[in-house]
C-alpha cells in the first residue's frame, strides 16, 4: 500500500501498466486496502489508459474498491465508461452508489449525459438536482433558463450549482 502511495505521489504514470496488472492479478485479490490504493493512484494519474481497468472494477464485489473505481473513472474523464456508470446509476438501489455514479458522470464532460441530466433537474433528491446542474455546466449547455429555477429552488447547494451552470454558459449568476 505504501509503494502504491509513493507511485501516486510521484505521478509515476509510466508504471500504470504494471499497476493494472497487479490490480487485476490474483496476488492482491483479498486485500481491499491495497486494491483501493491502486485504484485511487490510477485516478490521481489522470491517464485514460487506466479507464478500461477502472470501468471493469465499478461493479467489483468489494464495495470499497467499486466506489473508488467509480470516482477514479470520473476523475480521469474516461467517456467510454458512461454507459456502465449510467446503467449503475439507473439500476442501483444503494443511494451512495447512485450518487457516486452521477458525480462521476458529471465530471466526465460527456455530451451523451445531457439526456440523463436534464430530467434530474426536476428530481425530488437535492443531490441529484445539484449534480445534474454541475454536469450540464461542464458541457457548454445553454443554461439561460436557469434563472427561474434558481429563484424556485429551496436548497443552497442546488442554487449554487445552477449559478455555476449559468456562468459557464455565459450568463450572469
Amino acid at each position: 500500500r505504501e509503494a502504491v502511495h509513493a507511485l501516486a505521489s510521484l505521478a509515476a504514470v509510466d508504471q500504470l501498466p504494471a499497476l493494472v496488472e497487479e490490480l487485476e492479478g490474483p496476488r492482491h485479490r483479498e486485500d481491499w486496502e491495497v486494491r483501493t490504493a491502486m485504484v485511487e493512484a490510477m485516478g490521481q494519474f489522470r491517464d485514460e489508459g487506466a479507464g478500461p481497468a477502472l470501468t471493469r472494477l465499478i461493479r467489483d464485489e468489494d464495495e470499497r474498491v467499486a466506489a473508488a473505481s467509480i470516482q477514479a473513472v470520473g476523475l480521469i474523464g474516461y467517456r467510454p465508461a458512461y454507459p456502465a456508470l449510467s446503467n449503475l446509476f439507473r439500476s442501483s438501489f444503494d443511494g451512495d452508489v447512485r450518487e457516486d455514479a452521477l458525480q462521476s458522470i458529471a465530471l466526465m464532460r460527456d455530451p451523451d449525459a445531457v439526456g440523463l441530466f436534464e430530467p434530474l433537474l426536476d428530481s425530488r433528491e437535492e443531490k441529484e438536482r445539484e449534480l445534474a446542474a454541475e454536469g450540464l455546466a461542464r458541457l457548454d449547455y445553454d443554461a439561460s433558463g436557469f434563472a427561474a429555477r434558481m429563484e424556485e429552488e429551496d436548497e443552497d447547494s442546488v442554487r449554487l450549482a445552477l449559478a455555476f451552470a449559468r456562468v459557464a454558459s455565459g450568463q450572469s449568476a
